[in-house]
């Protein structure tokens, strides 16, 4: 431990609903780290809401996309930016 040491931590919870939204939000976030990332060492953490479809066999994966339609959200999308 050693309170000389000064990190900074951007915590985030990204938008479950529109990929457009995600994306705004996601480079509001990026101006403080390019504000910051020269002054202290940064730890950016939170809820990204990014689904990849690896992570889940066939059938989870029907679900979550069965889930999306009926609340009338963007269906799931696995590209990279």
């Amino acid at each position: 431990y050693n309170k000389e040491i000064l990190i900074g931590i951007i915590l985030v919870h990204f938008n479950y609903r529109d990929e457009k939204v995600r994306l705004n939000e996601y480079y509001k976030i990026l101006k403080v780290i390019k504000r910051y990332r020269d002054l202290l060492p940064l730890v950016f953490i939170g809820d990204f809401n990014a689904l990849t479809k690896m992570d889940y066999i066939d059938k989870e994966w029907e679900v979550i996309t069965k889930i999306r339609e009926d609340n009338q959200w963007e269906l799931p999308k696995t590209e990279l930016l």
